[in-house]
Formats: C-alpha cells, structure tokens, sequence
C-alpha cells in the first residue's frame, strides 16, 4: 500500500477541479419513472457523517491525475454505515483499462486520502452516472413493510457496483445494502426500487474475511473476491456484453461522448420549451386583457342601453299631460363622487338621495341619475342644490325660475370632479319644460 497523504486544501482544490472537468448527468431514460427517488433525494434529512456522492469529485479528480481513463467501477463503505447511510469514510475503486490497472482511494472526514493497487485486475464495466447515494434510499426501506425493510436492518455495508445479481438484471449499476456476508437488499441506483431482498448473487469466502487476503481491501470486495473474478471473466469473454473489435477505453469515451451529446440536446430542448412556454404566457395574458375589455364593453353598452331608456321614458313623460312636475337629473365628470344630494324647493326640503360605489360606476359610465320627480306649486320658485361629496365636503348650487302651471321641468344637476385639473363647482339648470 502507498500513502498519499493530501491536505485539506489540495483536497478542496482536487475537489472543484472535479466540479468543473466532470461530465453532465445524464438524462432520464424513456419511461423511467424517477418520482419516488425524486422526492426521496428532495426530502433527505441532514446525514451524520459523509455521503458518498460529498467525496466523489476529489476522488474522481485524484483518479485523474493518476489515470487520464480512469473510470469509477466500485464504491464501499470504508468505516462503520450509519442508519442514515453515511460513512465517516468511503473507498471508490477506479480501473484504467490502457494501464490494465485498478487502484482503491480512501477518503474520509479527516481530509486523509489512502492508495491502494489492487493485487488482481479488478474492472468491471464502469458505473453509470447519475447514481443515487444511499441516504436518499435507505430512509425509503426505514418507512417501508415488508422483506426490504428486514433486509437492511443492521446493514453493516452498503456496495455500488455492477455485477451484483446474475442475469439481465446485473448488467445495472446497483446499491447493496446489508452485511458482509448474509442477509442484505439489492437497489437499483439510478431508479431507487428494489431488485432483492435476498441479497446478491455472490457467494461469501471465509478464508478472505476471517483472515485470507490483503486487510487493507474493502471488506465486501475481499470477501467476495473469487466471485468478482469469475463473472468479470465471464462477462469480458461475452459478445454480447463486451464487442472483441473495440477497446473497453473507447467504449467508455464514447459513452461519455454520447451523455455529454444528449446533456447538450437536452439543454437546447430546455430553451426551446422555455421560448415556447413564455410565448405561451404571452399570449394567454393578451387574451385575458381581451377578455376583461369585452367585458367592460358589454357593461358600458348595457349602462348606455339602460340610460337611453330612461331618457325616453322620461321624454314619453315630458310629452303626457301631467300637473305643474320638477324633474331633477344627474351626471358626472371627471370621477366626481357625491355621497348624498339634498334637494331643497323655497327653502323645503323635498328630496335626499344618498350614493356609493354602484351608482358611482353606472354615472362614470355616462349613465343620468333621477334624483327626484316631484308635484311642485306653479309660479316663481328657487331650487337649491346641497351636495355632500366622499371626503365630506359640501357644494351647493341654485336655480331660480317661473314654472308655469300644467307643465314638466327638467333640471340638471352637473358635477364635475377635480380629476387632472381644479375641481368646478356644481352646475344646476333647466334643459326641458313641456306645456300639455
């Protein structure tokens, strides 16, 4: 074994070197379904000590510098696993196919950084990206019933790798999480579900743990070494999962290449959508204005209607024989807002009408308010206006005038409000007068 003691700060700076150099995840198979580990990873509570994935740049950025094509095949605990998932330390085991080599790197809460070259040729295909770490997935199997649950209660290890179960299903990068030897569950790691409950398709060897082999490797990987081995072998002399014409080097830039390829499509897509969904927006608020404008046109048009109605009605009156009649009419300009009008005839009050925000809209709109039709006495009479506003202020106008027997008069009262200019007062005069 050699040592290759770092500080914190080269580890900090190997670290963000990794951030940078590090290939983009790659994107979500078709169909995959990816909600619940979603909201697993969204829900994490705070870990006690290391996650995996919190070490993973400063080991990929050592692995590196040792290996231009290193490439992850292997990561296991290297300390006790808490409940949680967490590890004070954890051991990455990276291959480099062009040395024909494999190396383990330790890393831990202490800043320490541990080599081993591993005695055997240890390369399994690499691990794919985008792998869950086991506090997001541990939490899940803590809440669930069932064999899952029993299976990682005392979990003593938690392994990622592939080749863990025999068949199609081992091809797929997996969590083991359980003991070394014995009972133990079998995650998918990039979906978060599981695939057994048995533990994997590796048989233990005694001799390795008790006391055979090299103390210094991880001790799931020393345990189940022989196994390893074999199925590496297998799998390396299998057409279908290794094509003899291509070096497993390229097979892994490649595949970068390709992740790298779709991560790119799949941010022009993302600014494609995101130009298609603000157009969108756009759209849908012109047509909300549209709306909303429509409507004010069909209330305008209906206070107009219902206005030229009452004219008419009133003219109809105007027009019949009727006995000596005052008719006192209202509108407004400029936004006026007159809380009461008084109506005052000789010096007798006749009339009070008091007004709010509805009638407010309906004489905006250029609606007339009837303020009063009233049987008055013929002859000379004064008319009296007292008009209380909102802000309890108030104006008064007058009209003074002969009002000839058997006959209508209309009066119209006119407020002008003060809107961008001086306020006016009141306007009081007689616009109709008919004799039967």
């Amino acid at each position: 074994m050699s040592p290759m003691p770092l500080t914190r700060a080269c580890v900090a700076l190997v670290a963000f070197a990794a951030l940078v150099a590090a290939p983009a995840p790659a994107p979500a198979r078709p169909g995959e379904a990816e909600e619940g580990a979603g909201a697993r990873i969204a829900a994490r509570p705070p870990v006690r000590f290391q996650r995996a994935t919190d070490l993973l740049p400063g080991a990929v950025a050592t692995a590196r510098a040792w290996s231009n094509d290193a490439s992850l095949v292997y990561v296991e605990n290297a300390d006790s696993l808490a409940v949680d998932g967490s590890s004070r330390r954890w051991t990455f085991v990276f291959a480099a196919p062009e040395r024909g080599e494999s190396r383990a790197f330790t890393f831990g809460d202490s800043g320490r950084v541990t080599s081993l070259a591993l005695p055997f040729a240890f390369d399994p295909p690499s691990i794919e990206d985008g792998w869950i770490e086991p506090t997001a997935l541990l939490p899940g199997f803590a809440w669930a019933e069932g064999p899952a649950r029993s299976a990682v209660a005392g979990a003593h290890v938690a392994v990622l790798s592939r080749g863990l179960l025999p068949g199609r299903a081992g091809g797929a990068t997996t969590w083991y999480v359980g003991r070394v030897r014995g009972p133990g569950a079998v995650l998918d790691a990039l979906r978060g579900t599981t695939l057994s409950a048995q533990g994997p398709g590796l048989a233990g060897d005694d001799t390795a743990v008790d006391g055979g082999g090299d103390r210094n490797l991880p001790a799931f990987l020393r345990a189940h070494q022989a196994p390893f081995l074999a199925r590496i072998e297998r799998d390396r002399s299998d057409p279908v999962r290794m094509r003899r014409d291509r070096s497993r080097a390229l097979a892994g830039r490649e595949t970068a290449a390709l992740e790298r390829l779709a991560a790119s499509q799949a941010a022009l897509d993302t600014l494609g959508r995101g130009a298609v969904e603000a157009s969108g927006r756009d759209l849908e608020r012109a047509l909300a204005r549209l709306a909303a404008w429509r409507a004010d046109e069909a209330k305008a048009e209906s206070v107009l209607a219902a206005s030229e109605a009452r004219l008419a009605a009133a003219e109809k009156d105007l027009a019949a024989a009727r006995p000596t009649e005052l008719a006192l009419y209202l509108s407004l300009e400029r936004r006026a807002r007159p809380a009461s009008v008084r109506v005052v005839v000789d010096g007798t009050e006749i009339a009070r009408r008091a007004y709010g925000a509805t009638e407010w809209d309906a004489l905006d709109a250029g609606a007339w308010s009837e303020v009063v039709r009233a049987t008055v006495r013929p002859g000379e009479r004064r008319v009296e206006i007292h008009v209380e506003g909102a802000d309890r202020r108030v104006s008064q106008a007058s009209w003074a005038g002969t009002l000839p027997v058997g006959s209508s008069s209309v009066l119209w009262l006119q407020l002008h409000g003060s809107g961008e200019g001086r306020e006016s007062p009141p306007r009081l005069e007689r616009i109709a007068g008919t004799t039967p």
